[in-house]
């Protein structure tokens, strides 16, 4: 009995490995193991590392014909308040206000008389005011005040009355405007010096004046 259970046993085993390798004898075990260790190891390809692109410098070209802003410093020897290079009276004394070019700085008088007259009429006193403020300005200034009359009169008289014209402004000038006595200085020239015809009316009137020069 146990021989024929033995004999049983054996047949199936060997059926069971029978139908065991007709179910999978198209399976490889080799290439199955190859497939996995070759997916298991397979890795991604190296990148190749790219040299940095060298960037093309452009060449700086020299700047040329800048302006500049800053001053050069220039002297002005004088202290006038214009530079030497520009200065067309150096050396000029601080008691003369100076034009742009460093020159002292001029002004005038003008004032007429009535006939026969010498006293100074009121629409002068603006005139006489800006000349002694000049007068202040320019300490380094002495002035001469010429008076003149027109040809009506003898020589005598025309002499005393310009000189009396001179000296009626001169004494405003002192007097009103406060301006040093040394300073001014009166001469009567009578007739002798028009600056027109006296033979119109016009022209006498303008003839009766007084005129200024200043002396540095």
């Amino acid at each position: 009995m146990k021989l024929i259970m033995s004999i049983l046993l054996l047949i199936i085993v060997s059926l069971s490995l029978s139908a065991s390798e007709s179910e999978f004898k198209y399976i490889q075990p080799y290439a199955v193991e190859e497939a996995l260790v070759s997916k298991a190891i397979k890795t991604e390809p190296k990148k190749t590392l790219k040299a940095p692109e060298k960037k093309q410098v452009k060449e700086l070209k020299p700047i040329e014909n800048v302006e500049t802003t800053e001053e050069v410093c220039e002297t002005d020897s004088d202290g006038d308040g214009v530079v030497d290079t520009k200065d067309l009276c150096p050396d000029t004394s601080k008691e003369f206000r100076v034009d742009g070019e460093g020159c002292p700085q001029t002004a005038t008088l003008k004032v007429n008389f009535k006939t026969k007259k010498y006293n100074i009429e009121d629409k002068y006193i603006e005139s006489l005011n800006t000349f002694a403020t000049f007068l202040k300005d320019n300490v380094g200034y002495q002035v001469i005040i010429y008076g003149h009359t027109d040809s009506v009169g003898t020589n005598a008289d025309n002499k005393i009355l310009s000189n009396n014209r001179a000296k009626s402004v001169k004494e405003a000038l002192i007097n009103n405007y406060g301006i040093e006595k040394i300073r001014l200085t009166t001469i009567g020239e009578g007739e002798e010096s028009p600056i027109t015809t006296n033979t119109t009316t016009n022209g006498r009137a303008a003839n009766r004046r007084i005129e200024v020069e200043l002396i540095k």
